[in-house]
This record gives C-alpha cells, structure tokens and sequence, in this order.
C-alpha cells in the first residue's frame, strides 16, 4: 500500500513526536465553534452566544512551542445603504498558549465578550458601554472600566467591578495565529450579528432566552427599538435606550 505525502509526512510528524528527535511545529486547520472540544464550526455567531473559540489543529515535538491567538475586529455594525462603522477596538482579544507535545491537538482561545481582559478602577459602578449612568453619578468615557464598559463615577463610592454578562459585540471579525512568533496563512473571518427576529401573529420581534421585564439591560444584546412578548402575560416590550420598556398594548 502506497501512502500519499500528507499521510506519509503526518506519520513522520507522529514519530518525531513520539521521540523527541524532531523540533518541528505546525498546524493543519484553523477554524472557529461554539465548543471548546473544536467540533462546532461555525462562522457566523450571536450577541447573546454563550461561547465563542478560535481553534487550531496542532502538531509539534516541543515542549515550549507557543501558540499566539489575535482576534482582530474589521468592522462595526451595519449603518445602513451597505455601510459599516468602524471597529471600536482594532485588536479586539488575544492570548497566548503553550500546549506541549502532540498531534493533530486542538488548541483553541475562548474570546471574552469584553476583549482584552484589563481591569481597571472605577469609584462608583460600571454598566456596558452606551447604557448610561443614574441621577447624581459622572458618567466617565466608554470603555472607562475596562472594555465594553463605562464607569459611573462617585468620588465618595466603593471601588467597581463590572458584570460578567455582557453581550458580544456586532460586527465582523477575523482570528489571526502565529506558532512560535511566525504568522499563520490561514486567517478565518466571522461575524457576530443581533439574534435573528422571529415573526409571532404577524409581528417581528428579537426576544431574548428570558422574557424580558421593564429595566432589564437591552442595549447591546438586541438592536435599538426590537419588540418582544414580556414575562408578564400580555406585555409587548420594546428596547429603548438601555433598557426593556414593557406595556400592555
């Protein structure tokens, strides 16, 4: 039986491995899911998607190859007549990992909804960016508490820590990966939309997991002005500025 190049160059790699008498490191896909086991691909994801992973299928001998993730955002949303605004953060996440000797491995990077993981103080509060701060509160620049997220500054407050929940940002992304500081090919885009409107008796309506109830923080998660059946029976909500305004028609 006569093995084919790839076959015959992944036994090589198997046997370099095994041995430790080879220094070589590389990968054969680069993809995006929605599981960290790599089998959900997918390419186009939701604000409200629980998690998002940037995978490679890696092979190497060495123990201290290093694998760089790179999450650049290429666009903003939709604006209309074809147009996207621009990226609010050009690099949007990364991490690096060393993963150790194997073949055909999945390393994948789970991508935080905020981006960069940064901390950063806030007196006060923090909410997402765009939400907008209460009555006697300075709401301070967006992303003053970190990515995604405002401070709502009182100089005699507690210092902050923001929400875990946030929403994935809408635009258009691509996850760049270097192994041991070269740049892969490969560079596989995604996009991250509002959850898809669903029609019920005739109405359009962007509805979270949860019925939504008045207060509840909408901006981010679905667009401005999307109408969805409340918890309470009979409730039409509707998204205005941060939050669900609920009424009974």
């Amino acid at each position: 039986m006569r093995l084919r190049p790839g076959a015959l160059a992944f036994v090589a790699l198997f046997l370099a491995v095994v041995s430790g008498g080879c220094q070589f490191s590389g990968q054969s896909a680069i993809y995006m899911t929605i599981d960290s086991g790599g089998y959900q691909h997918r390419d186009l994801f939701f604000t409200d998607t629980i998690a998002i992973y940037c995978n490679v299928l890696f092979s190497t001998a060495k123990q201290d190859s290093t694998v760089d993730f790179t999450i650049y955002e290429t666009a903003g949303p939709s604006i209309g007549s074809g147009m996207t605004a621009p990226p609010l953060h050009n690099v949007f996440a990364g991490a690096e990992i060393v993963p150790g000797p194997g073949v055909e491995q999945v390393v994948n990077f789970q991508i935080p909804p905020q981006g960069l993981m940064v901390t950063t103080n806030c007196l006060g509060y923090c909410t997402q960016n765009g939400v907008g701060c209460p009555a006697g509160y300075f709401q301070q620049a967006p992303d003053s508490a970190g990515p995604g997220a405002t401070c709502c500054y009182d100089p005699t407050g507690q210092p902050a820590s923001c929400a875990g929940a946030v929403p994935y940002p809408v635009g258009s992304f691509k996850c760049e990966v270097q192994i041991d500081g070269v740049l892969q090919p490969e560079q596989p885009e995604f996009l991250i939309e509002y959850p898809p409107p669903v029609t019920v008796n005739g109405v359009t309506e962007v509805c979270p997991v949860a019925p939504p109830v008045t207060g509840i923080i909408c901006a981010g998660w679905v667009p401005q002005g999307a109408k969805c059946d409340g918890f309470n029976e009979g409730e039409i909500c509707t998204c205005q500025g941060a939050g669900w305004n609920c009424v009974k028609p």
